[in-house]
């Protein structure tokens, strides 16, 4: 067996594209997050037990800052598209992977508590699992 040696990630200079444009500015915290689940039907005897896996569903989680002052800023983006489809495409580590989805695009909460700077997250669902390309 191989003792295997990690790599940690550490989010610092991440890329964040959505649609044809990139908000990496604007965003604190991103993460695709998959959840899966089993389903189990039992039956009358002991031995009539049966599970199936559930293929693990994803969605996208998007913390960043309110920008109602910017036309074309990430929340006016997602405030005018939603329930609408868009690409998005996430480099968590500078020079490390990519990953892409397609994401059903959820518009951002508006306002926020006095003297902070007003944030939003967002839970936005994948269409499926995100795909990984090399290192860019």
């Amino acid at each position: 067996m191989v003792d295997i040696t990690p790599a940690p990630a550490y989010i610092r200079n991440l890329v964040l594209k959505v649609g044809a444009n990139t908000f990496s500015k604007a965003v604190t915290s991103a993460a695709f997050e998959g959840a899966s689940s089993i389903v189990t039907f039992k039956g009358g005897t002991p031995d009539a037990k049966y599970s199936q896996v559930v293929p693990t569903q994803y969605t996208f989680n998007l913390t960043a800052a309110q920008d109602w002052t910017t036309a074309n800023s990430l929340s006016r983006y997602l405030y005018d598209n939603d329930g609408k489809s868009a690409i998005v495409e996430y480099t968590p580590v500078e020079g490390g992977p990519k990953f892409t989805a397609n994401v059903t695009l959820v518009a951002p909460s508006i306002g926020g508590a006095v003297d902070a700077y007003a944030t939003f997250t967002v839970s936005m669902p994948c269409d499926a699992k995100p795909t990984i390309s090399a290192a860019v």
